[in-house]
C-alpha cells in the first residue's frame, strides 16, 4: 500500500469515526424530542435531573472509548449497523421521525446493557464499583423504559414482530460495543475535547427535551 493510499484510508476512517460521534451524540436528543412530542412525561422534572446526569454519562465513555475498526469495510458497518436496523425496522407506530426512536432503542439499550454485562464479568472492578455500575445502568435502562415505554407498547400490541426487530438489533450492539469497553483502552484523552462534546450535547438536549414538552398536545 502506498503511502498516499494509506493517507486517504486513514482519512476515511477518521471522517467515519467524527461522524459516527456526532450521531451517537445527537441520537439522544432527537429521540428524547420526538418521544416527548408524541407522548409527554409525566415526571419531567425527574427526567431532566436523570436525563442530564445519564446522558453525561453516555456520552463520556462514548467520547473516551468509542473507535470504529481500522479497515474501511468494517468501518463502514459498524457505522452504519445501527442506522440500518433502525430503518429496516417495521413502521409499526406512527411517530415523526420514528428512524431517531428506533436508533435511540438499538444503541442506547445496547449501551447500557454492556455496561451492566461488563460491571458483571469483568475481574478488575471492587466490590462496590460493580454494585455502582450495575446500578447505574439499571436507572438508565429504567429512564429509558420510562420514555419510550408508549411507543414500545404500542409497537408490541401492533406487530410483535417489530418489537423483535428491534430486540436483535440492540443484540447485534452489544456484541460491538461490549469488546470496545472491555479493552479499556482510551481512543480520545483530551480533557478539552470531552468538555466541549459533552457540554454542547448536554445543551442540545436539554432544547431537544423543553422542546419536546413545549409543543406536546395532551390527548
Amino acid at each position: 500500500m502506498t503511502r498516499q493510499s494509506t493517507t486517504g484510508h486513514d482519512r476515511v476512517v477518521k471522517i467515519a469515526n467524527q461522524v459516527h460521534l456526532i450521531y451517537l451524540g445527537l441520537l439522544p436528543s432527537a429521540a428524547t424530542f420526538v418521544l416527548l412530542l408524541t407522548y409527554g412525561h409525566r415526571a419531567p422534572s425527574l427526567l431532566f435531573i436523570g436525563g442530564v446526569v445519564l446522558t453525561a454519562v453516555y456520552l463520556a465513555v462514548t467520547y473516551s472509548y468509542t473507535r470504529l475498526p481500522t479497515s474501511i469495510p468494517a468501518s463502514l458497518w459498524a457505522l452504519l449497523d445501527g442506522p440500518l436496523f433502525a430503518l429496516a425496522a417495521p413502521k409499526a407506530v406512527t411517530v415523526p421521525f420514528p428512524f431517531a426512536v428506533n436508533g435511540f432503542l438499538i444503541d442506547g439499550m445496547a449501551f447500557w446493557c454492556a455496561i451492566i454485562v461488563l460491571a458483571l464479568v469483568a475481574p478488575d472492578p471492587l466490590p462496590w464499583q460493580r454494585v455502582a455500575s450495575v446500578g447505574l445502568g439499571l436507572l438508565a435502562l429504567a429512564a429509558l423504559a420510562s420514555l419510550a415505554a408508549p411507543y414500545v407498547g404500542q409497537a408490541v400490541g401492533s406487530a410483535g414482530w417489530a418489537a423483535a426487530w428491534l430486540l436483535v438489533g440492540i443484540l447485534e450492539g452489544i456484541v460491538l460495543i461490549y469488546p470496545l469497553l472491555r479493552s479499556g483502552d482510551l481512543v480520545r484523552s483530551d480533557v478539552d475535547g470531552a468538555g466541549t462534546y459533552i457540554a454542547v450535547m448536554i445543551v442540545i438536549w436539554v432544547a431537544a427535551m423543553c422542546a419536546g414538552l413545549a409543543f406536546h398536545a395532551p390527548s
